[in-house]
């Protein structure tokens, strides 16, 4: 940074005061086979009102649950299959993420894509 201010100096304190109190912490995984594994639902336009749908999704690496989400969709679906294809496409995206997230922090997955879909 160029100019830090005050307000930098106080938010690099408080992060390094976390990191302090989290340096116990992790993800415990008792397998020796390491796997992304994701699994996305949709309720397509569930709403009457707005017609949006709900999408969801869960990304586990090995048995730890790692990322998950449930919200609606900013778009209206014209079919369930339209639906599921966007909830299915973030729920790539997230775990494409992840798994370059693992590459850079030089940890390797045997399987870096098994999305399992269900509608």
């Amino acid at each position: 940074m160029q100019a830090p201010t005050s307000t930098h100096w106080t938010s690099t304190n408080r992060v390094l005061r976390y990191l302090k109190h989290i340096v116990d912490f992790g993800l415990h995984c008792k397998s020796s086979i390491v796997a992304l594994h994701a699994f996305c639902d949709v309720d397509w336009a569930s709403k009457p009102n707005d017609r949006r749908s709900s999408s969801s999704y869960d990304i586990y690496f090995g048995q730890c649950l790692v990322s998950w989400s449930s919200k609606k969709q900013h778009v209206v679906s014209r079919s369930n299959t339209e639906a599921a294809y966007w909830s299915l496409a973030l729920t790539t995206a997230k775990v494409y993420w992840i798994y370059m997230l693992c590459e850079n922090c030089i940890f390797i997955c045997l399987h870096p894509f098994n999305p399992i879909f269900h509608v």
